[in-house]
C-alpha cells in the first residue's frame, strides 16, 4: 500500500518483485527495475492483484514490466516505458490467466536489442491457450525494437466493453 519499489537489479528474475505467493498492491509505483531473464518490474509466480498502481521504466529479457506464469489482475492502472529483448514489454503472460480492468499499457517496446531472436508483443504478449481479458482498457503506442513499429499486442485478447487496441494486427479476439 502507497509503496515505490525503483532503482532494483535482480540477477535473474523479478527485478522489483518476485512474488512466488500472494501480491495485492495498492496505490504503489514499481519503476526502474531490472531482471536478467523474467520480469523487470514484477515476477508474477503467485496470485496477483494490482490497484491503482503505475509499473513504468523497467526491463528484463522477458517480460519488461511483467513477467505473468500465475493468475494476475490488474485494475485502474498504467504500465507504460518497460522493455523486453524478447516477448512482452510491458506484459508476458504464459501459464496463466491475466485480467485487465481500466488499464493503461501505452509505450513500451518488444524485441528491444533488436537481435535475431526476436521478439513480440510490445504491449501484451499473451501465450496460446490462456485467457487475457481486457475490460475498458488502452492498449497503444508499443513498439518493436524501440523503433516506430507498432505491435500493442501478440495473441487472443478477450475484449469486453469500451477497449482501445490501436495496433490489432499480432492479435485475435
Amino acid at each position: 500500500l502507497d509503496s515505490k519499489l525503483s532503482t532494483n537489479t535482480a540477477g535473474f528474475d523479478g527485478g522489483g518483485i518476485d512474488n512466488e505467493g500472494t501480491v495485492r498492491m495498492y496505490r504503489s509505483t514499481v519503476a526502474a527495475n531490472s531482471a536478467s531473464n523474467y520480469g523487470g518490474g514484477m515476477l508474477v509466480n503467485g496470485l496477483t492483484f494490482i490497484f491503482n498502481s503505475t509499473l513504468s521504466g523497467n526491463h528484463a529479457d522477458t517480460g519488461g514490466g511483467i513477467h505473468a506464469s500465475a493468475q494476475l489482475y490488474v485494475v485502474n492502472s498504467t504500465i507504460s516505458g518497460n522493455y523486453a529483448n524478447g516477448n512482452g514489454g510491458g506484459i508476458n503472460a504464459e501459464r496463466s490467466g491475466s485480467y485487465l480492468y481500466n488499464t493503461t499499457i501505452v509505450d513500451n517496446d518488444a524485441d528491444h536489442d533488436q537481435d535475431q531472436t526476436g521478439g513480440n508483443g510490445g504491449g501484451i504478449f499473451a501465450s496460446p491457450g490462456f485467457r487475457f481479458v481486457v475490460f475498458n482498457s488502452m492498449i497503444a503506442g508499443n513498439t518493436l525494437g524501440n523503433v516506430p513499429v507498432y505491435s500493442d499486442c501478440y495473441g487472443t485478447l478477450e475484449a469486453y466493453g469500451a477497449n482501445l487496441v490501436a495496433e490489432t494486427s499480432g492479435c485475435a479476439s
